[in-house]
Formats: C-alpha cells, structure tokens, sequence
C-alpha cells in the first residue's frame, strides 16, 4: 500500500499540474485522432507473407487486376437505337476516366471473323445508326453467343453489362475513380435508363462510407445513454460529468494512438470505439462509488477521502485493467491482422483508461472540492443510496438467496451449460463480405439484381500447370482444359455462372479460320494451327488467359455472392476431382478473390481457438495473483466461462454465424466479465476475517461492491447495445451479444459464484 499511497499522494497534492499535463498529452493525441481513414481492401486481413495472399498477388503480377466493377442497365428492347447510344455514350464516357483501364461493353465487344484468308475483329454492334433488320440480326448473334451469355448480357436478352476494368491504384485514387465513374454514368443516363453498379471496389468503398457513418453515430450516443445512466445512479452532475470526460479523454488517447502508429480503420477494427466507451467508464464508477460511500462517514477530511477511495480501488482496478486488456491482447495470437490490431490497440486504450481513471479523476475531484462535498453532504441520507435504500435491500436479498438455494442454483446453471455446449456444436463461419450489408443498402441490391439477371461478379481462378514436355500449345493439353473448365463451371450453376479461358478464344479462332463455320468452333485438331492463333490472337487478351511460356493457363469462373460455406464445399470438390482427372503431367492451384474468403474462414477457426486458450491462460494467471489460491482461483473462474457458454450457445441455436466480429465475443466477454469477478473475490478476501463466515462474508461483499458491479454491468450493456444501431451486420450482432454476456455474467458472479464458494469454502485469508 505504500507504493500505493507514494503514487496518489503526489497526484492530489499537485492536481493543478496533473491536469494541465492530461490536457497537453489529449490534445497531442486528438491532433491525430482526426485524421484517421478507412480502408476495408480484403488485402488488410492478410499478413503479406501469409502464403494464400502471396499467391494471390503473384497472380494479379502475372495475369491481371481483378480491380473491375460493373454497371449495368435493363431495358426491354437493349437493341433499339436509343438504348444502343445511352450504352455507346456510358462506354465513352467511362472510357476517358483516369484509372479506368479498359471497358467491354456491347458497344465495343468484339468478334472475330475470317476473311480472305486472315483474321479480323469486328465489332458485334456497328458504329453509327443501324436500320431495324440490322438491330434484329444482332441480337440474335449476341443472344446466341456463347461467350456473352451470362456475363455481358442476360438470358433474356434485357440486361446488359459494362465491365470496367481499373489500373492499380491506392484508396484515395480508387474512390477518386469511382466517384466519377458513378457521376458520369449518372449524368448520362440521367432520365434515360436506370443504372446498377456492383464489385469489389464498389463494396469497399461503401464500406468504408457505412463505417464512418457508424463511427460517427456509436460514440455520441453511447456518450450521451451512459452519461443519462451515470447521472441517475450516481445522483451527482459533477461526478457524472469527470466519468464522461474520462470516457473522451480515453477516446482520444485510444484512437489517436492507433492513427499515430500508422493504422487504418476497417470495419473489424471500427468497434473499438464503442468497445473503449464502453469499458472505460468501469474504474470510474468503482472510484466514485467508494468515494461517495466512505466520505464523511469514516470521519476523514475530503481530500483524504479521495486519497483513501483511489487506495483502495487501485489494485482491483488495475488487475481489472490487466485481465481486460489480456482478453483483447489475445487477438494478437490471431492470423487475421484487423483481428491482432483490434486486440492490440483496444488492450492499450484500455491501459490508457486505469492510467486517466487514478490520475485524472483524482485531480479533478480536488479542482472541484466546494462543489462535491457540499451535494455530497446533502445527499448522504437519499433512500435509494442509504443502506436500507432500495438498491441495497435489492442486492441484500439477491445475496441471501445465492447463498440459500446453492444446489438448486447449480442444478439450473448445470442445465444452461449442457444447453450451450449443444448450441455451440451447431456453429459455422462466415467471411462474405455481402452478407455484412443489409438487404435494404442499394449496393446489396445492385449485387443480388446482376446476379439474378447477369450472373456473378466474384472472381474463381484455377491456374493449370503443365509439367515436362507438355504444354499448351498440344491440342490433348488444350483438351484437357477444357473438360476441366466444363466440370467446374456445371458442377454447381447456382453458384458459377460463366466461365472463360484460352479454350473459348482458341474454338472461335478455330471457327473464323475455317469460313466461320459454326461445325468448327473446337480446338484445333494441329499443334500448328494453336501456334498460329497464339501469334494472330490480340496479345493483350492473350496475356490474360496464358503464360508467355505456354506452360499455365488462366481459367476465370465468375460466382455469385453467396455463402462462404457453398465455396468451401466447391472447393473440396474441386481438389478431389482434379487429382483424380489431371494426373501426372499437371498441377494446379485456386486463387482469386474467392479464395482468399475460403483462407479467411480458416483464419477465423484459428484465430476463435488461439485467442480464447490464451485469454483463458493469462486471465488463470491473473486470478490466481489475486486470489492467491489455487481452488478460489478455479472457482472464481468457471462463472466467467459461463457468459461465453451461453453466448456461444445462443448463437448456435439461433444460426447466427461465427463471422470477423463474432468470432471476438468469447474472448473479449472473458476479458471483461472477470473485471466484476476480480471486483467480488477482492471483497469477500476483505471480508473474510476470524469468525465471520463464508455467508456472512459473502453478504457483507455484496453491500460494499454490489453496486458497482450492477453498474458498470448495465453501462457496459447499453455501450455494446448501441452497436445494434449499426449499418454492419456483424457489428450489429457483436454488439448484441456482448451486450447480453455482460448480463450473463453478472448473473454468474451474483448468483454462481456464491453457490460456489459455499459448497467448496476455499480457505481465504482476509487483506487486513
């Protein structure tokens, strides 16, 4: 307690000082707390050696960018004159936008056709006015194309596709291109036609948008409810105004901090704000409870009350402060990067939130002295504060009946497990970022339109090697590709719905070399003929579909947005297939955005596994250093498993999956519920004295730190309620069931933990 006392002292006597030196650090951090970013690219959920993403960019060097969005339109007759110029007019116009580095569209797609013995490219829609026989003939040979169906127009012929092709650039660059991608578009087809945009570039960008949007929403009204709440309990406009400020000045440290060391925000790491909000008010409400409780009722002068109350709730604070901050340090053992960098900057605000609560709060309740002690003075004897107010009788008769109706207690408690452990054995993952987006947001509905008309948007690509003496330039190494691209773009069309490789290109140079002659729109039977075509094709598509060497060929599914799980099954569908089809003489590999999902669901099982033992580990260790005994330890622990059970439990049963935001709830409940645990075994430890027995202890722990916990419980609550207002569902989700694990467990520390401590009586000695 000496050291204690030799840290506090000095922040009281110079209070002054220690509040001008908390504003210079607040406005240091706040300077950059206001220029943080987003950027929600899939790239930031890898590692840059993770082995899937170096892949994955090796593909993007070799071939091409899957930077590519698309806007699409309906009409009833695309192949009238009026609708053919608004598309001419949106193909031009995207086409002039810096970034933009090709567009296909039916205004520019091209065939080719044989001619006088050699190989032009025409263009599928002529330039200038067509008359109307001419419109007919081309729809017809556009319907009836093979190549375009599903991907550049729909089976029905009255949606149409522009694919819009983006060079490599950064986030800035990318929103700069598809904002105006999106007004040009606008602006010309303003009055004519209605436009659907969709893509990879698109979703990050509205992501990056809906979470600012949540920032800005979660942290005023998370303020504002717990300010209301804080005010009511405490009774008290002050006190509640120094907890909110420790709220801000926490908020401040914690986000500057994290832009300060060079992060981005994505909408894993958004959260954190309300996280921090949320957690931080704890060691307020601890210190300003214990100072409302003993001043002036142990006869001790004001500022020695506020010395005393800062003493006493600094240890149990700090463990808190310790256990909460290993149970999001933990996502750092975890492979997903948003994941380690949420733990790792909210286990540092959280430090940052004991360091304010036991330096500032201190200081600003002896700035503010006159005004305290005067409402505190007239409001000793309130009915609802007193020891017979109402919340005291409330937790009195909570007490005698944890300690009364134990076997009953566990018997219920026993049940909700084995409940849980039910649930949790139906739980699945998820990692498609479409799912994250409400069915209400326009971009959704774009996606679930051009799926419906179009087909999918989301790149699948499987390379294929060839080993030795093979390669393809062979027409049986050409026909082996195309079996393999005819299984995996039928096996499943629900899913993939078009496909394209250097099979497609090759049947239809086959076709236009002989009179274009639908009967020859197969592989050529000569290894010279493929020779010839790779030399006459457009180098450009041909760069896209096959290595210089003509050793690997590029195939390229398009699959809808869908669950992640339908890919996963697909994939192990396809690996089973392939080793059995290809042989020797042949390798392959997936890569594609596709993929990296398929990684990310992998991620997410080990990171659930990682994160939660070493959460579990460290918090053991901490308890132990407070209870300094081996059996109050584990008991004090398995009400804190409790909340994780039961959360895990619900969301099994409700079919809620386990997703980038889910996957952090039992750690992060762990984290935190213990804080409470920590708060009641600190306690009963006190209380526990020479003749005093267990009950009674027990009951004498809840009048002292009943309150507290009752409090911060309900502030946590409503912190991490407030996400449900949120534009993400995994943050809406998150948010509601970490909200109801703090219930859970407070339940656990008012209701088990004193079953349990009466059933097995650890021995405890009491802190004199």
């Amino acid at each position: 307690m000496k050291i204690i006392d030799a840290l506090v002292r000095p922040v009281v006597a110079h209070y002054r000082i220690t509040l001008f030196l908390m504003f210079l650090a607040t406005v240091f951090f706040l300077y950059f707390m206001v220029q943080q970013e987003q950027d929600n690219n899939i790239s930031v959920f890898f590692e840059k050696d993770d082995p899937v993403y170096m892949q994955y960019q090796n593909f993007l060097k070799e071939y091409s960018s899957e930077e590519f969005v698309v806007v699409a339109l309906r009409e009833d007759n695309l192949f009238s004159m009026p609708v053919l110029d608004v598309i001419r007019e949106l193909t031009a116009g995207i086409d002039k936008i810096n970034g933009v580095e090709r567009v296909i569209s039916l205004a520019n797609v091209e065939e080719m056709r044989g001619e006088d013995d050699t190989i032009i490219f025409k263009k599928l829609v002529p330039d200038g006015t067509l008359a109307p026989e001419q419109l007919t003939q081309i729809k017809e040979n556009i319907t009836s194309n093979i190549l375009l169906q599903s991907s550049l127009i729909s089976g029905d012929g009255c949606t149409t596709a522009i694919f819009i092709e983006l060079l490599p650039m950064d986030q800035a660059g990318k929103k700069s291109v598809l904002k105006e991608i999106t007004d040009v578009t606008q602006q010309i087809a303003k009055g004519k036609t209605r436009l659907y945009y969709t893509g990879i570039p698109f979703l990050e960008m509205e992501i990056n948008r809906l979470s600012k949007i949540d920032i800005r929403t979660f942290s005023p009204i998370i303020a504002c409810l717990i300010f209301i709440v804080t005010l009511m309990l405490l009774k008290n406009f002050t006190l509640a105004v120094f907890s909110m400020l420790t709220l801000v000045i926490t908020q401040i440290w914690g986000r500057g901090f994290y832009v300060m060391c060079g992060e981005k925000l994505n909408y894993v790491t958004s959260p954190m704000t309300a996280i921090l909000l949320a957690i931080a008010i704890a060691d307020s409400i601890h210190l300003i409870t214990h100072f409302q409780k003993t001043f002036p009722s142990k006869g001790m002068d004001y500022r020695e009350s506020v010395i005393d109350a800062t003493k006493t709730v600094w240890l149990p604070c700090l463990f808190t402060t310790l256990t909460t901050a290993i149970g999001f340090f933990s996502f750092v053992s975890a492979p997903l990067r948003p994941s380690q960098m949420l733990g790792l900057y909210t286990a540092i605000g959280v430090i940052f939130a004991f360091v304010i609560d036991v330096t500032f709060l201190p200081a600003a309740l002896i700035l503010f002295q006159k005004r305290i002690e005067k409402v505190l003075i007239s409001r000793k004897n309130s009915v609802f504060d007193n020891e017979s107010g109402y919340f005291s009788m409330a937790l009195n008769r909570i007490g005698r009946f944890s300690t009364r109706y134990i076997y009953g207690s566990m018997i219920v408690f026993l049940a909700f497990f084995i409940l849980s452990i039910m649930g949790m054995m139906q739980l699945k993952f998820e990692t498609n970022s479409s799912k994250h987006m409400h069915d209400s947001n326009k971009l959704k509905q774009d996606a679930m339109f051009l799926d419906k008309n179009i087909g999918g948007t989301i790149p699948f690509i499987l390379l294929l090697n060839a080993e030795g003496n093979i390669d393809f330039t062979q027409p049986e190494a050409l026909k082996k590709v195309e079996i393999v691209q005819q299984v995996i773009a039928n096996h499943d069309r629900d899913y993939i719905t078009s496909s394209t490789s250097i099979v497609d290109y090759a049947k239809e140079f086959n076709k236009a070399f002989n009179n274009n002659d639908d009967a020859y729109r197969t592989i050529p039977d000569l290894q010279s003929d493929i020779v010839d075509f790779y030399e006459m094709a457009d180098q450009d598509i041909l760069h896209r579909m096959i290595s210089d060497d003509r050793k690997e060929v590029c195939m390229a599914f398009l699959a809808k947005w869908g669950a992640n799980e339908t890919a996963v099954e697909l994939s192990k569908f396809y690996d089973t297939y392939l080793n059995e089809e290809l042989g020797e003489g042949y390798n392959f590999r997936f890569t594609g955005i596709t993929t990296l999902y398929i990684a990310m669901e992998e991620l997410l099982k080990i990171s659930q596994r990682r994160s939660l033992f070493v959460a579990f580990v460290l918090i053991f260790i901490m308890m132990y250093l407070v209870c300094r005994n081996l059996k109050l330890t584990i008991i004090s622990m398995v009400p804190n498993t409790f909340p994780i059970a039961m959360t895990l439990g619900i969301m099994g049963w409700l079919k809620i999956p386990l997703d980038v935001a889910t996957i952090m709830i039992a750690s992060v409940t762990l984290g935190i519920a213990v804080d409470d645990t920590i708060h009641f075994v600190a306690w009963y430890k006190r209380n526990s004295k020479p003749g005093i027995t267990p009950r009674e202890a027990i009951l004498k722990t809840f009048a002292m730190v009943g309150k507290p916990i009752v409090i911060t419980t309900i502030l946590l609550f409503i912190g991490f309620g407030v996400l449900v207002l949120g534009n993400f569902r995994p943050t809406q989700v998150f948010g509601v069931l970490t909200a109801f694990s703090m219930l859970f467990a407070l339940i656990g520390d008012l209701f088990m933990l004193p079953a349990l401590i009466m059933i097995f009586k650890p021995q405890v000695g009491g802190d004199q």
